[in-house]
C-alpha cells in the first residue's frame, strides 16, 4: 500500500480515523489533513 508522498493519483479517497468517508479530493488537500 502507497503513503503520503508515494502516492502518484492526482485525486484520492479520504476516509477518517472514524470511518466517515470525507470524499474524493485532491491529493495536495488529502496531505495538508
Amino acid at each position: 500500500m502507497k503513503v503520503n508522498r508515494e502516492i502518484r493519483s492526482p485525486r484520492v479517497r479520504v476516509i477518517s480515523e472514524t470511518g466517515e468517508q470525507i470524499g474524493i479530493i485532491p491529493l495536495f488537500e488529502a496531505l495538508a489533513l
